[in-house]
């Protein structure tokens, strides 16, 4: 990306982030249209691609900042976390699930470029995806009670396996909803609710006797 981008007036700046995320949100990467964005935005084709330089590193651009506007409201949700690793996935999902609800253009936008990715941004997502997880898992397994895992379990073995099971979860509704994700949001209660479920069952075979 240019930097002549980054040293524009903060308003003129965030209008064409704006007009960007919504189309792209709207329609997709492939589908979205670089047309429409220079229309809103006010300015032509040859200036977006001067900031820019093509429609790929808009999208990369667009992207990371959706991620960055989403993780920072996460964690600026001022909550009581829980140590119980079980409680912690279950709270952190309510707080996803807030955001969705509040954020609905970065949610939408997020959600369609992770769970259907074109070929020519395969390799890009997945340094991006690599990079959140890396960064995000010390934080959320920061603080765990292992206590509560019954005698002779394996407790690093366990936390991975749990892991493993949300990871698991995860690639299972991102094939669910990978040729409509907009589906996906108007369910995430029930996707929500239904993960809580396999967890109680992983929870019983972790912690024995219920807690």
């Amino acid at each position: 990306m240019n930097n002549t981008f980054e040293s524009l007036p903060e308003e003129k700046r965030k209008l064409i982030i704006d007009v960007s995320m919504e189309e792209f949100a709207r329609n997709g990467y492939e589908k979205a249209s670089t047309n429409v964005i220079v229309k809103k935005a006010g300015i032509s084709k040859g200036i977006l691609f001067h900031y820019f330089g093509n429609k790929k590193n808009l999208f990369l651009y667009i992207i990371d900042y959706a991620m960055d506007v989403f993780l920072e409201k996460f964690y600026s949700m001022d909550e009581q976390v829980p140590s119980d690793l079980f409680d912690k996935i279950i709270h952190w999902g309510l707080k996803k699930l807030k955001l969705y609800y509040e954020l609905p253009l970065v949610s939408k936008l997020i959600m369609k470029a992770y769970i259907n990715i074109p070929d020519e941004l395969k390799e890009e997502m997945s340094v991006r995806y690599r990079k959140i997880y890396n960064e995000n898992l010390p934080l959320f397994l920061n603080d765990i009670d292992t206590t509560k895992f019954r005698e002779g379990v394996d407790k690093e073995k366990a936390v991975e396996l749990i892991m493993l099971c949300l990871e698991g979860l995860n690639g299972k509704y991102i094939q669910k909803f990978r040729s409509d994700p907009e589906a996906g949001i108007p369910q995430m209660d029930e996707i929500f609710n239904q993960m809580k479920e396999y967890f109680e069952i992983l929870k019983g075979g972790l912690y024995g006797s219920p807690q």
